[in-house]
């Protein structure tokens, strides 16, 4: 008996071991941990692992437009707004406590349009004053510039010598100073 309660426990441990050793040549050195033990370095270092075995495909990166977008609109009018005390019951009171809490997110919604319609109007006055007194800065800056630049061009005419000065003449100077043959007996002969 003793051999026969023996023999199966032996059999079961061989054959377990065996197993183990065929699994440990078939597996991987890493083992992934559930996810519940994982803490956020593993977590990062995971996702960061994923999106680099996927070099090739671009990553979208949520913008943030939506975050002041709501789901659904609150309604422009509520219509059965009663008093907490108007006469209803207490099987009621549910009732109005809904029916106020949409009211109230009503209010809240329009007031908070209408802030952030204030603050974008106060915004683009700010940044076309802004503009204007950068455009009368460029102005101004420009003005300097031109008038620099003209005081420049006017002592180079300054400096230079005059034609007369250096006592040579150049071609159009003597061209001016002679009288064109034809032209000039014609006109005089017609007067």
């Amino acid at each position: 008996m003793s051999d026969s309660a023996t023999s199966p426990s032996r059999k079961r441990s061989a054959s377990s071991d065996t197993d183990d050793d065929h699994n440990d040549a078939t597996t991987t050195t890493t083992t992934r941990r559930p996810a519940s033990k994982r803490n956020p370095i593993s977590q990062q270092a995971n996702t960061i692992e994923r999106l680099m075995n996927k070099v090739d495909k671009p990553i979208e990166i949520p913008s943030g437009e939506g975050r002041h977008q709501r789901g659904r609109a609150p309604k422009e009018f509520v219509m059965n707004v009663m008093g907490s005390s108007a006469g209803a019951g207490s099987g009621d009171f549910h009732v109005y406590r809904a029916l106020r809490r949409k009211e109230y997110a009503r209010m809240k919604s329009i007031q908070e349009e209408a802030k952030l319609e204030k603050e974008e109007l106060e915004y683009a006055a700010r940044m076309a004053k802004v503009r204007q007194a950068e455009e009368q800065e460029t102005a101004k800056k420009r003005a300097k510039r031109q008038k620099r630049k003209l005081n420049v061009r006017s002592k180079e005419l300054l400096k230079k010598p005059t034609k007369e000065q250096d006592g040579v003449e150049s071609a159009d100077e003597r061209v001016e100073d002679q009288p064109d043959s034809g032209d000039a007996a014609e006109a005089e002969g017609r007067e």
